[in-house]
């Protein structure tokens, strides 16, 4: 049996090769139309066909994957495929530039979307920080107002304090003066009396020596008859 060339072998000759059958060979006329001249690692990596099943039948020369002989009628093949797999670009080019579009739409309206939701995240968190921002602006006023509430009391009370103060010393310099008045009313008067005690006191020793004078010049029985009479 001669060598078959995958490049150049007809249906029927694929058909022919062991472990290759009329499924596979359909399978390796798809990719010759797709890729030109298949190599050995074309073969390997059409799928559907088991890829150990080459390096086999190379080594027992039952295939060969040398190029194809050129002529008019494979030359017109050859340009007929071209020509397919310039269709098949154009239409994968066309159908990616589709989902190009596709995805930039749906990319831009994910953007719109993101922003949409990052506008209203956003304004909740301003929302929030300018309640926060007004509960502790109202927080200062309220301790302002309490700090001089605070320091309007404590002038006050201090001003009380000092008027008390005031009051007091001067009620203390009055019972000072008052108390010195007194005392010294009391001290005049207290002098006054040890004078007249002091008077009365040297009267009556003036009467008792007067007295006892008078005794002695007087008889004795005159002076015991007038001891029995008070001393005026």
């Amino acid at each position: 049996m001669s060598t078959i060339n995958i490049n150049t072998a007809t249906k029927e000759e694929l058909m022919g090769i062991r472990d290759i059958g009329e499924a596979r060979a359909n399978l390796i006329i798809k990719a010759r139309k797709i890729k030109g001249t298949l190599t050995l690692e074309d073969l390997k990596m059409i799928e559907g066909v088991p890829n150990t099943i080459w390096d086999p039948l190379i080594r027992k020369g039952t295939v060969e994957v040398s190029p194809e002989e050129e002529t008019p009628e494979k030359q017109s093949t050859a340009q007929d495929d071209t020509s397919a797999l310039i269709e098949q670009y154009k239409t994968k080019l066309l159908i990616a530039e589709q989902d190009k579009v596709h995805s930039k739409r749906e990319y831009t309206k994910e953007l719109e979307d993101l922003k949409v939701t990052f506008e209203k995240q956003l304004w909740r968190k301003s929302a929030e920080i300018e309640e926060c921002l007004a509960e502790l602006q109202q927080t200062k006023d309220n301790f302002q107002r309490e700090v001089e509430k605070d320091q309007l009391e404590r002038e006050k009370s201090q001003k009380e304090l000092s008027f008390e103060n005031t009051q007091i010393k001067q009620e203390m310099s009055e019972l000072q003066h008052q108390y010195e008045s007194t005392m010294a009313e009391k001290e005049g008067g207290f002098s006054e009396q040890m004078e007249s005690m002091q008077r009365e006191r040297q009267t009556l020793m003036d009467k008792v020596m007067y007295h006892g004078m008078w005794r002695q010049r007087l008889p004795v029985g005159f002076v015991v008859l007038r001891n029995r009479q008070p001393i005026s």
